[in-house]
């Protein structure tokens, strides 16, 4: 346990609180006269779990200690202070000085709020240490994706002493890794945490661009190649941007859990680069809030109501024959006089005409384009238009209600487990990493997780990260009946980026942090009983926490309140 490697998953402000509960829990443990997250050489982050890597290795690379930076990320997580910063950074124009190719929108919004809590760091600044301070995190990795290949963009820091890795990936990649570092941690940060329904993408170089690092700069420094199995068909592309290609360098980043959530290949990578100079990890902690629960399904059914009875045919009709009377008031006007009264009904026909010319003209001109791209899509859709226009209203809302909700449920719910259960299985099925690595799920010591474990039967395609590997043991005393209904309030924490009142009211944050500590010692001190030839130093390991166990067993918060009543004395 020498060289410990940490894995945060995405997930919101759950994920960034269960990350910071289980470094808690680390810094608590003290073995051998040093605290065992003094050994975690590696951190690679995705999404919510971002937002705890990057306090803590800033806070390490700068020599800081471990309290402060705790206090600190707990309050960057306070209600909605964090949202309630952000729409106040789009109202302002200061803000936006010195950022003038940086797109005025709700990620950028993010970004700016998070270079002000990273009190404006940059990327080099986690790896690059304060003079005199020799940090123990050896490698750090946040991870976005970006969308020109589909492929993870690993931000990874440039050791002098260990084999680093791209930052990019090997198709998109800084050819000038002193450039890289020159970025903004919070603009990093808002590439790994935007996620798909929920924010747009983070445009490169554009939304990277401040002060001396220009977007033509950044351009130059970047390699960007398409794979070769990129298809350049145009009319592939539904909203085709002439304007985008003209920037050299340009590509559009996401959050990282889209190509993998748990962050885990990372950890793959970081393994090999240091096996290839010497010793790899002798222990992985992948910390998820990711889960193999699935709220079904349930498809929005049509409601019949008079006004839905409506088709969109009727509505166009009723375009027409308002464009029709204000023809009808224009001939009035050249064969007598104009009338004051005409005024008043004038304006709703004139409306409706402009309306109608101009919307005929648009579809009419999509129309020729689409043909003339050979669009499919589009092609299909104006061929068969007429079948919608006919449609009544109620319908039409179904049919778009069930196609959205099911496109949601696939993007951030179906999809993303799908991902993780097939990363769960590399490192399962790795037959080195599946030795030392410990599974540290929010839902392991929940409800629902109780009653999953009665399934006998449970699949493979869902035992990865829950039992595969992750056998239960026999742990005295065993979970609590109050330790249980914590760790599924914390399970049942939405993704999201802020607390709202009534989360707020419920000390969600608590129990997320606290859910952190004690799935912590849980996970480890199962992994510490199923191991065999336990080392002198591992026994002890062990003995400390079984003690701890008890006493999170006993008291679930011991340890957050005790860091609490710490904060509160320091000056």
């Amino acid at each position: 346990m020498e060289n410990i490697a940490l894995a945060f998953s995405g997930g919101g402000f759950r994920a960034a609180a269960f990350s910071l509960g289980a470094l808690s829990y680390l810094n608590e443990v003290e073995i051998d006269g040093k605290r065992l997250i003094q050994n975690v050489k590696f951190i690679g982050s995705t999404s919510g779990g971002s937002l705890t890597n990057i306090f803590y290795s800033l806070s390490v690379a700068r020599g800081g200690g471990f309290l402060p930076t705790y206090q600190k990320a707990l309050q960057a997580m306070n209600g909605e202070d964090l949202i309630s910063n952000v729409f106040k950074i789009l109202k302002s124009k200061e803000k936006w000085n010195g950022r003038d190719d940086k797109s005025r929108n709700l990620i950028n919004g993010f970004s700016i709020a998070y270079d002000e809590l990273f009190g404006h760091a940059t990327f080099k600044h986690l790896y690059e240490p304060a003079p005199g301070v020799i940090p123990h995190l050896e490698d750090v990795c946040v991870n976005a994706t970006e969308f020109t290949n589909g492929l993870s963009f690993r931000f990874q820091s440039q050791n002098k002493h260990l084999p680093s890795g791209r930052i990019g990936n090997y198709y998109i990649y800084f050819n000038d890794p002193d450039v890289g570092g020159q970025l903004l941690l919070g603009d990093i940060m808002a590439c790994s945490s935007c996620f798909s329904g929920g924010f747009e993408p983070v445009i490169f170089p554009d939304d990277f661009a401040y002060g001396a690092l220009t977007r033509e700069h950044l351009g130059r420094s970047i390699s960007l190649k398409a794979n070769p199995f990129t298809i350049k068909d145009p009319s592939r592309d539904l909203l085709s941007s002439e304007e985008f290609k003209k920037v050299p360098g340009r590509f559009g980043l996401m959050d990282g859990g889209v190509a993998d959530n748990q962050a885990i290949d990372s950890v793959f990578k970081s393994n090999a680069r240091r096996k290839s100079v010497g010793k790899g990890f002798d222990l992985v902690i992948v910390t998820d809030v990711g889960s193999y629960f699935v709220d079904g399904y349930t498809l929005p059914m049509e409601k019949r109501n008079w006004y839905n009875n409506f088709t969109l045919q009727q509505v166009v009709n009723g375009i027409k024959i308002l464009g029709l009377a204000f023809v009808g008031i224009l001939a009035w006007v050249l064969l007598k006089n104009w009338a004051e009264w005409m005024k008043y009904v004038i304006v709703l026909p004139g409306l409706s005409l402009a309306a109608y010319l101009a919307g005929a003209f648009y579809l009419n001109r999509e129309k020729r384009k689409a043909f003339k791209e050979k669009s499919t899509w589009l092609v299909v859709l104006f061929s068969y238009v007429n079948y919608f226009l006919t449609i009544r209203y109620s319908r039409i809302k179904q049919m778009v209600t069930s196609r959205l909700k099911s496109v949601f449920l696939l993007a951030d719910d179906l999809y993303l487990k799908q991902i993780r259960r097939l990363y769960y299985e590399k490192i399962y099925s790795d037959a080195e990493l599946r030795t030392i690595t410990v599974s540290n799920a929010i839902y392991d010591l929940s409800l629902a997780k109780q009653h999953a474990d009665q399934d006998q039967g449970l699949p493979d395609e869902l035992s990865y990260g829950s039992t595969k590997g992750n056998e239960p043991a026999e742990i005295q005393p065993p979970p609590g009946h109050y330790l249980i209904m914590i760790a599924e309030q914390a399970r049942l924490m939405p993704t999201t980026l802020w607390f709202d009142q009534f989360q707020k009211e419920a000390g969600c944050l608590k129990a997320i942090v606290g859910a952190g500590q004690f799935t912590t010692c849980y996970n480890l001190l199962k992994y510490y009983t199923k191991k065999t030839d336990l080392t002198a130093s591992e026994q002890r390991l062990k003995e400390i926490l079984t003690a701890d166990w008890k006493k999170f067993n006993a008291q679930p918060f011991y340890l957050y309140d005790q860091l609490e009543q710490q904060g509160q004395s320091k000056p």
